[in-house]
């Protein structure tokens, strides 16, 4: 209210209860009704009598903090507390701030359960009531959904960038030295503590922040907001900044606008593809293109061969990807528009389809990995499986440099953690291209992972046509004097894909990476007898001593 309580106050009496009769002949509006609450706030603050009319009942929501530990708050009363542990049985709330005719009033309230047994079945509500995600057997199976539900609300969320920190943090050296003025509410406070310490804001909180930065634009014009003026900082000076200030307003512009518009794009994604057969209960995934996605391909059933335990890891690992994917995948559209890059495709089929790793190759990976890795523990190797979602992009060669860099810093901004970003552009092995592994926690402690590519146009054709049908045989091969030509052919085709621009930058991003052969006991295709050793001594696979491969 900075912008409008500092004019009310050089008004006469007369003319505020004339400003009381002009706000009643508009609209009722969020706008107005802040107007209205604060000329009668100003009222009160002289002891004037106050007209009463419909309007009093209107509150205006100005901040909320969601899922907040309550004992960690200071100064919050003991009764408090112990009434949110008598409705919920725990110690969270949700912080809401009201703008009434009566001023501020900071408001505690329960956490909404969201679970309730309904004729036999555990039913899965929205905050509100409204609407259902599905119906579960026991109450198990509704908290397992209940936590997809929450993971998938955490994914709309954004980390604040360091000049958005810092400006918080300036506020907050003020604030405690006396300057935020007597209108400053503790939840602001808080607030201003979130973004100083980088944690994630949700969507909702971002549109608060636009609104917030949209109606006090005009403080901007009063004595004291800017350095080197008296009085600076001014009251309204410490609340910009305890909301970001100037980068906070142009952030949350921006985030917003994105949010709208992919929520414009694939308008009525979520509740098909995020929510779709979970609403049921069942399983599923397959995303059917409703979005102008494209299709996922059918999964494929392991085949003959590979080990149960393999096959049972696999089919968790696929059923865990499906439970993600949506909102991963508009993850990555964000990330493709923000550095300029298209999904991969060749003969006009998206890479998009191939999204999900299918359960025949994490089983065949899981096999490999657990002989080559794990002494044969396939739950192990299971759990070091990193692209059972997996996505490629294309950058032109000219801006391949720049778009590495810019998707990494895109991908710390949305929350989610780059474990490893591996650059596979020095020449001496068959692939080009940049590796990224991503991962976020779940609710269920183990984190979800996915895998991005980043390729030229040029890189990602040599991989998927020039050298598919060499390194299809190649991953499968026993053989290793057939595994050893086969490589050389794979190398001597890479050496065709030119350099992207500006070398000396890119080689300079992640861990360079040089891929070298490997035997098929070094690839986890047989188990090791020896012979894996002599085959790298020899090279020609001579035989120099009686060892003989089982």
């Amino acid at each position: 209210m900075a912008d409008i309580a500092p004019k009310l106050i050089h008004l006469s009496a007369e003319e505020l209860n004339a400003s009381h009769e002009r706000v009643h002949k508009s609209e009722v509006s969020p706008a107005t009704i802040e107007v209205h609450h604060t000329i009668l706030n100003e009222m009160a603050r002289r002891k004037m009598e106050r007209p009463r009319d419909d309007w009093d009942e209107y509150e205006i929501l100005v901040d909320s903090i969601d899922n907040v530990d309550l004992t960690s708050l200071s100064g919050l009363p003991a009764e408090t507390i112990l009434d949110v542990i008598k409705t919920t049985g725990d110690t969270t709330g949700n912080i809401k701030t009201f703008l009434t005719v009566n001023g501020y009033q900071m408001r505690v309230e329960a956490v909404e359960k969201r679970i309730s047994q309904e004729d036999g079945k555990w039913i899965v509500y929205n905050e509100a009531g409204t609407r259902t995600f599905g119906s579960y057997n026991s109450k198990e199976e509704a908290e397992e959904r209940l936590k997809q539900i929450e993971f998938f609300k955490a994914e709309e969320s954004y980390k604040p960038p360091k000049s958005v920190r810092e400006a918080a943090q300036r506020a907050i050296e003020w604030i405690d030295n006396g300057l935020a003025g007597s209108g400053f509410t503790s939840v602001g406070r808080t607030r201003a503590g979130q973004l100083a310490r980088g944690e994630n804001i949700s969507i909702d909180t971002l549109k608060r922040m636009k609104s917030f930065f949209s109606r006090h634009k005009v403080d901007g014009q009063a004595l004291g907001f800017n350095r080197g003026e008296k009085g600076f900082p001014s009251a309204g000076r410490v609340s910009w900044d305890a909301w970001g200030g100037d980068a906070g307003f142009a952030w949350a512009e921006s985030m917003v606008e994105r949010y709208e518009n992919a929520m414009e794009k694939h308008e009525g994604h979520e509740d098909q593809s995020v929510h779709g057969s979970w609403a049921t209960g069942a399983g599923g995934g397959e995303d059917k293109g409703s979005t102008g996605r494209p299709a996922m391909a059918p999964d494929k059933a392991p085949e003959q061969g590979q080990s149960k335990e393999a096959i049972r890891e696999a089919q968790r690992l696929r059923r865990d990807a499906e439970a993600v994917e949506p909102v991963v995948t508009s993850l990555m559209e964000g990330i493709a528009k923000t550095i300029g890059a298209d999904f991969a495709e060749l003969e006009g089929k998206s890479s998009l389809e191939q999204r999900l790793k299918s359960t025949d190759s994490l089983a065949r990976k899981i096999d490999q990995d657990a002989e080559k890795d794990h002494g044969g523990d396939r739950e192990k190797a299971a759990k070091g499986i990193s692209d059972a979602v997996r996505y490629t992009l294309n950058v032109d060669d000219e801006n391949y440099a720049d778009g590495v860099e810019k998707t990494i810093s895109a991908v710390e901004q949305t929350g989610w953690k780059v474990e490893s970003v591996k650059n596979f552009w020095q020449e001496g092995d068959p692939y080009d291209g940049t590796n990224i592994k991503l991962s976020k926690s779940s609710p269920e402690g183990a984190p979800v992972k996915v895998e991005l590519q980043l390729h030229t146009p040029t890189s990602h054709r040599v991989k998927e046509v020039d050298l598919h049908d060499d390194y299809e045989v190649y991953r499968k091969s026993t053989d290793n004097t057939q595994r050893q030509v086969l490589w050389d052919r794979m190398v001597d085709k890479a050496k065709a894909i030119p350099r992207p621009a500006n070398m000396a930058k890119l080689l300079t991003l992640g861990t360079l990476v040089t891929q070298t052969y490997e035997t098929a006991q070094q690839a986890g295709l047989v188990k090791s007898t020896g012979v894996d050793i002599m085959w790298t001594i020899t090279r020609g696979g001579i035989a120099v001593c009686g060892i003989s491969q089982n």
